[in-house]
């Protein structure tokens, strides 16, 4: 006989989504990219480039406006260099959004 798991409370089946002015468009393609850089699925430069001192300030903050969990496991300021132009704009996007900083 098959045994059944019993199971109480809720299960969320996606990845909570982040809650928006009244009004206010998401845009996914900036999300998603923010998204893949956050969790490290980005490809990213292997070293520091020419525009890592104007990048750190930017990252700095982020990793200010994370809640303490999250700041716990991420770095934010590391990637200062390695990121483009669009990838920085995708994370501040994404953070701003996914955290409400």
């Amino acid at each position: 006989q098959p045994i059944a798991a019993q199971a109480s409370g809720t299960y969320r089946s996606r990845a909570p989504q982040p809650k928006l002015k009244a009004g206010t468009q998401l845009d996914r393609s900036l999300y998603a990219l923010g998204q893949q850089v956050y969790d490290g699925k980005a490809p990213v430069a292997e070293r520091a480039g020419g525009n890592a001192s104007a990048q750190s300030p930017r990252l700095g903050a982020l990793q200010e406006g994370l809640p303490r969990r999250a700041a716990k496991s991420k770095n934010l300021p590391a990637l200062a260099g390695r990121l483009s132009d669009q990838q920085l704009q995708a994370l501040e996007y994404y953070v701003t959004n996914r955290f409400g900083k």
